[in-house]
């Protein structure tokens, strides 16, 4: 989780409460608290994982199209 500097509640992404509690943009928040940090490591880490799965999987679903020659819509002769 990642702490929100202001009000020291746990969250997972910073933004949606910096919006909705404290009226402020991420932008002043990052001036204010020097800061980059606006989603916690654990997600990050979720979403990492998530998209390498995806990508493997959006190329697994290319290659057997390739190959039976349906990736542009044509069968192969």
């Amino acid at each position: 989780m990642i702490e929100c500097k202001i009000c020291k509640k746990q969250f997972n992404v910073l933004t949606t409460h910096l919006q909705k509690a404290h009226k402020m943009p991420k932008k002043v928040y990052r001036e204010l608290y020097h800061t980059d940090e606006f989603v916690s490591p654990e997600l990050k880490e979720k979403l990492q994982v998530a998209q390498e799965s995806h990508r493997e999987e959006k190329s697994a679903f290319a290659k057997q199209q390739w190959s039976d020659g349906t990736l542009k819509g044509k069968p192969r002769k």
